[in-house]
């Protein structure tokens, strides 16, 4: 159950990146805890506005949700640069689908140094995975099997 909440809320998360508008003034209103006022607080700071969607997250998860968003994917200091984040991103959102993840990864990969080229690959190599696993379970290859005779 868990996991199936964060896969539905993941998408959200990376509209922060490019399909932000400012939010609106009901968000304006003063958070009811602290952590949620300086969770709020870094956002605005970070942007110079606070993201629509990230105005909706109730105070009781804004501090969690904007950990989350600020030492992963928009941190510089992670294992994967960010182009690569990005282009992971694009890859997942494309076969999610959402419209908005996909633009706003596209667009974000590019801004962090990732190539047409790149962002294309990234979209067929996602397209590729789909249409192997779809072959892969239909025929339904025996597991065992395949993780024997595959490269190690």
């Amino acid at each position: 159950m868990f996991m199936k909440t964060v896969a539905r809320s993941m998408p959200l998360f990376a509209v922060l990146l490019g399909l932000s508008t400012v939010a609106h003034a009901q968000s304006a209103a003063k958070p009811s805890n602290p952590d949620a006022a300086a969770a709020r607080a870094e956002i605005q700071r970070t942007f110079g506005f606070t993201p629509t969607f990230l105005a909706a997250v109730p105070d009781l998860a804004i501090a969690g949700a904007w950990q989350e968003l600020r030492d992963l994917q928009i941190s510089q200091t992670t294992a994967l640069p960010s182009a690569t984040k990005e282009l992971i991103g694009l890859a997942v959102a494309a076969q999610v689908p959402c419209k908005y993840c996909t633009y706003t990864h596209a667009q974000f990969a590019q801004l962090s140094g990732a190539t047409k080229e790149q962002v294309a690959e990234a979209v067929v190599l996602s397209g590729m995975t789909r249409h192997w696993s779809t072959f892969m379970n239909g025929v339904q290859l025996d597991e065992g099997k395949f993780r024997r005779t595959s490269p190690t």
